[in-house]
């Protein structure tokens, strides 16, 4: 019977009643795979904080639009965010 134990951030495997060994393969691939997600997650907040967001008045209730020039911009922006997200999830 083999099966995978996560104990202190070490990958276990069980190979017989008393004999654990470290699978220094599988450290190395989950450390890989998390150093990727953090640095995708890195990029998409790097965007993000140097977005600006611009308001136009509307009527005479104050600045409540959003600029009809950085519209597209913003929503292109944020769609590719939410599929790198997305996929970030689905990696896990």
């Amino acid at each position: 019977m083999v099966f995978v134990v996560f104990l202190n951030r070490f990958i276990i495997c069980k190979i017989a009643a008393n004999a654990f060994v470290y699978c220094p393969q599988d450290i190395c691939i989950s450390a890989v795979k998390e150093r990727d997600i953090e640095a995708k997650l890195k990029q998409v907040i790097n965007e993000w904080s140097v977005q600006v967001f611009t308001f136009s008045q509307f009527k005479a209730r104050g600045e409540l639009l959003l600029k009809g020039s950085d519209i597209n911009d913003i929503v292109a922006l944020m769609e590719d965010s939410l599929m790198v997200l997305g996929s970030l999830m689905s990696n896990r």
